[in-house]
Parts: C-alpha cells; sequence; structure tokens
C-alpha cells in the first residue's frame, strides 16, 4: 500500500468515525517512517516466502508484540518468510492482554513468542529468530 493510500485511509476513518477530530499532527506522517522506511531498509523482507520453508505445524504459534518494536518486526517478518499460522497479541502501552503477557512470561519483554508444538517459549528476539530457522526450515 503507498503512503498517500495509507493517509487517505486514515482521513476517510477520522471523517467517518472520528466525531469531527482530525488526525493528529504527525500521525499520516509518522506512517511513511514506522512502515515503508523500515521495509525498504530492510530489502522487503518478510514479504516473501524464504526458499527453505518446511512444514506448517499442527497448532498455531502465538507471538505477543507491538507494532513499533524494531526487534518484534523482524520476528514477525521471520514468521512470515517461514508461512508459519501464528496468533499476534498486541500488548502496546495500555493494552489489556498486557496482563496475560506478564502472567506468561513474567515480564513486558516483547517480542515474546510461545511454541505450543514443541513447548519453545522465549522472549529473546536473536533465540527466538534461530529457533524459528532450525525448527521450522527444510533440512534445519
Amino acid at each position: 500500500m503507498c503512503p498517500e493510500c495509507a493517509g487517505d485511509i486514515v482521513k476517510y476513518l477520522f471523517k467517518q468515525y472520528g466525531q469531527g477530530k482530525s488526525p493528529s499532527f504527525g500521525l499520516l506522517e509518522s506512517t511513511i517512517f514506522t512502515g515503508w522506511v523500515p521495509t525498504l531498509l530492510r530489502a522487503g523482507r518478510g514479504m516473501t516466502m524464504w526458499s527453505k520453508a518446511g512444514t506448517v505445524p499442527a497448532e498455531k504459534l502465538e507471538l505477543f508484540s507491538f507494532e513499533n518494536n524494531t526487534y518484534a518486526r523482524i520476528v514477525r517478518e521471520a514468521l512470515c518468510e517461514l508461512e508459519l499460522p501464528y496468533v499476534l497479541q498486541n500488548v502496546g502501552e495500555g493494552s489489556s492482554k498486557m496482563s496475560s503477557l506478564l502472567s506468561i512470561a513474567g515480564s513486558k519483554q516483547v517480542p515474546y513468542l510461545m511454541d505450543p508444538n514443541t513447548g519453545f517459549r522465549s522472549g529473546d528476539h536473536k533465540t527466538i529468530l534461530s529457533y524459528l530457522f532450525q525448527q521450522y526450515s527444510v533440512g534445519g
């Protein structure tokens, strides 16, 4: 989606549901920096299937994340490249799901991944990436 299109969508949503309010200054402009620039800098990671992606697990993985977390973004990209089905739990500041993450992980650290197929659990992005590519790659 082009940055202008995203801006048009945000303006439409504010017009329809914003009770007369307009998007705050910087909201539309920040979409370029938080969405498109990181994608371009990472050469489109997460947008194509990895050539050694393996079989799909029986149960969906579960990822606790929030949108602008750099490390969570990298984990989401890996899940997409490996075409792994997962449930995304958004736990941004003020989220009602944060208590669930705290009870499971004992901290607010994201990304936090749980794999019910193997029992794997981790809040360290490097450990998660290593696990995903070893566990779910052909010949991994």
